[in-house]
């Protein structure tokens, strides 16, 4: 395979584009979607390398996951830009795909080239290996700066790479997470760590234990959130909310961070704030988050939320999520609840913002849910309950939607089925009366919450253990909130 040869006066960035631009010529999109690649944009990289503090005379970078090295051909840019003495720079890539490698050695042979034309001195390693596997249960190497991309995809709970880090007792329910973790072990004291990964671990129950290790062992100095949810890769297969961090290896203690924003990957509508240790990181309730606020507003949020001193258990009310899955019970679903022994069964699409619609237009689901003893651990009593949406499309104005079930529009039943799109919230031995459903509704739908759930959680799921462990005013306050569309008007209360 010939590969591109580098113009005289083309950069080491410029050159690793035109080296992905190649490979990506010869290697389908869907191909290299199956092994979780997606190449990172030219100034993303750059971006990315900015962060790094390369005031050393001798620097050990990792590259795990490197493709096509573009963002160790961003580091070297930057040195040789920027650093006037003589530096010693080794880099330590992995790339386990055979058809990768030899770009990424053509592209890893001119760095070494064009550093030592610069007077700055350079060696490199390639280890044509999965990174994981290597490295999941010892970290003999230590790295002064790690850069990465990692793949992106889900791991079964029998794969090879999570049974190489059961050991660590920690959830890895993606391949990233997995990266970040063992990046974080081998860094040095005060080693940095430079990631370009799905916000997604940043809350909710699936990455609980991993997101807990890394607040505890890591400090987020830097966060930049990408907020359109495509147009951050050059590919354009990522459909999702995605970050930039540097966290370096130290006790957190109360540093500060900067968080800043752009809509894409050109970075444009760039716009930083400085936060607090506790403005970014949410530890009460027993769970931790990282939260990314964007803008002042988004900290007077936060600070007015962390201000509220209860939450759902405290008013005798838990969460759920709905038991009827339809596919696991398709020989109990009926066309309609009239049928005989059956009862209503509620799906996302009959939530309306004043209750319940069981016959909404251009509905084609089952709506109603044989009575029987297999179905009997999935149907719940006829009670009153705040029905909530634990999906939402992306166009939706509120990442909430929630709705009064009322046992009184529901008497001629005794039980009824919520399908598993649906989040309840219900009393605890006991039953919420009407105006509590009312009011909980209303609060869950008000700017601040919905304006909340967006600093903490960047997909359109709402997860029941956010609501369960979301801080909560008194109750009294909780309607006067409901209509308030001024923060200072919160701030008075």
């Amino acid at each position: 395979m010939e590969m591109p040869r580098k113009k005289e006066n083309c950069s080491l960035l410029d050159y690793s584009v035109e080296l992905s631009d190649s490979f990506r010529k010869i290697y389908s999109v869907e191909k290299r979607k199956e092994k979780g690649q997606f190449f990172t944009n030219k100034k993303v990289a750059s971006f990315m390398a900015s962060l790094l503090d390369l005031r050393h005379a001798e620097i050990k970078l990792l590259d795990p996951g490197a493709g096509t090295g573009i963002l160790s051909a961003a580091i070297c840019d930057r040195i040789i830009l920027e650093s006037k003495n003589k530096l010693n720079l080794t880099i330590d890539c992995y790339e386990q795909d055979s058809e990768v490698v030899p770009y990424l050695e053509c592209l890893m042979s001119e760095c070494k080239n064009v550093f030592e034309k610069h007077g700055h001195e350079l060696s490199f390693n390639i280890y044509e290996s999965n990174f994981i596997l290597d490295n999941a249960n010892h970290y003999k190497r230590k790295y002064d700066l790690a850069i990465s991309n990692p793949p992106y995809y889900k791991l079964r709970k029998d794969s090879a790479e999570s049974l190489a880090v059961d050991h660590l007792k920690l959830d890895s329910p993606n391949i990233y997470s997995l990266f970040m973790l063992i990046v974080a072990k081998m860094l040095k004291k005060n080693g940095e760590m430079i990631f370009i990964v799905p916000r997604s671990f940043c809350s909710g129950l699936h990455f609980k234990k991993t997101r807990r290790w890394l607040v505890e062992n890591l400090h987020f100095e830097n966060i930049h959130l990408f907020k359109s949810r495509t147009n951050i890769f050059d590919d354009n297969e990522v459909h999702q909310e995605n970050i930039i961090f540097k966290a370096i290896k130290k006790f957190p203690g109360e540093r500060g961070t900067v968080v800043s924003s752009s809509y894409s990957k050109e970075f444009e509508d760039f716009f930083k704030i400085e936060a607090t240790f506790s403005d970014i990181i949410f530890s009460k309730n027993g769970e931790n988050y990282i939260r990314i606020p964007t803008s002042e507003k988004d900290l007077k949020i936060i600070r007015i939320v962390d201000s509220w001193e209860h939450k759902l258990e405290d008013f005798g009310m838990t969460v759920s999520t709905g038991k009827v899955v339809d596919f696991r019970t398709k020989e109990n679903l009926r066309e309609d609840y009239s049928e005989k022994d059956c009862v209503p069964l509620i799906w996302l699409q009959n939530l309306e913002k004043n209750g319940v619609n069981l016959n909404p237009e251009n509905f084609n689901k089952k709506r109603g849910i044989n009575v029987n003893k297999k179905t009997s651990r999935v149907l719940i009593p006829v009670k009153n309950y705040v029905l909530m949406k634990r999906l939402t499309s992306k166009c939706s104005k509120k990442r909430i939607f929630a709705a009064p079930f009322l046992r009184k529009e529901f008497k001629n039943f005794k039980l009824v089925g919520f399908e598993n799109h649906l989040n309840y919230i219900c009393g605890i031995n006991r039953d919420l009366d009407v105006n509590e459903v009312n009011c909980l509704c209303a609060f869950l739908t008000s700017d601040i919450v919905d304006e909340y759930f967006r600093i903490i959680n960047g997909s359109t799921q709402v997860n029941a253990s956010e609501l369960l462990k979301m801080p909560l005013p008194k109750y009294d306050l909780m309607y006067k909130l409901a209509n308030v569309r001024n923060l200072d008007e919160v701030q008075d209360m």
